[in-house]
């Protein structure tokens, strides 16, 4: 079936950029990012910045807005069988170079899985203009449910994002014991307006096996 994105979630002062592949299931049902009861992202959020999980969610998406954080997908819309992102095709992306357009404070974009940073070199890098400074790119475990790294690793890669955010950290989020080395699952696109193909620069000394993550559930679900 042909799945439809939703609008991004984005403020005024937004300095990060989280983008999934496109909705799930249960997120498309409820009408909201990340609605799946054991996706980690909102509690990952509540860890890593101090927005409570059981808020509700015009709440939490209000408060995401004012800290900095902007959440959309890759995928305007694509056809897909169930929630799986192995079954995505017929690709449509969000036209992301209006978006850096409208928002230039948006200094770092975050990918909740290695699909949706595929489907962005894939579809999108090519078509953006280039940009001083350029933004910086992170790949960050999923959270979803079907990638099945613990939540507090997750969560130690993902706590990176607090480093571009204008706000104050809760000390109940300030306090937690993570760390904010560079994420292992990190690859970091540098585009440069000569080279249609990014430069890929490992990150972290720990090598993993994208295929590792083939066969997840939607990043949304």
């Amino acid at each position: 079936m042909t799945v439809v994105g939703f609008p991004p979630i984005v403020g005024p002062d937004a300095k990060v950029l989280i983008l999934g592949t496109i909705p799930g299931t249960r997120s498309i049902e409820k009408g909201e990012y990340y609605s799946h009861a054991r996706n980690a992202f909102w509690p990952i959020i509540e860890n890593i910045i101090g927005i409570p999980a059981a808020l509700p969610y015009s709440e939490r998406i209000e408060k995401l807005s004012k800290s900095g954080i902007a959440i959309w997908d890759v995928l305007f819309h694509a056809d897909r069988v169930g929630s799986l992102d192995t079954n995505i095709t017929t690709e449509v992306p969000n036209d992301l170079q209006t978006f850096f357009d409208k928002h230039r404070g948006v200094e770092l974009v975050v990918f909740n899985g290695v699909k949706a940073a595929k489907l962005y070199n894939r579809l999108v890098l090519p078509t953006l203009t280039s940009r001083d400074p350029p933004l910086r790119y992170e790949t960050l475990p999923s959270t979803s449910p079907m990638h099945t790294v613990g939540i507090k690793e997750k969560q130690r890669h993902w706590s990176l994002i607090r480093e571009s955010l204008p706000i104050e950290i809760p000390s109940e989020a300030r306090d937690l014991n993570l760390t904010n080395e560079k994420s292992a699952y990190s690859r970091e696109f540098i585009y440069r307006a000569t080279e249609m193909e990014p430069e890929i620069v490992e990150g972290g000394s720990d090598a993993f096996d994208e295929s590792d993550f083939d066969g997840i559930e939607s990043d949304e679900e």
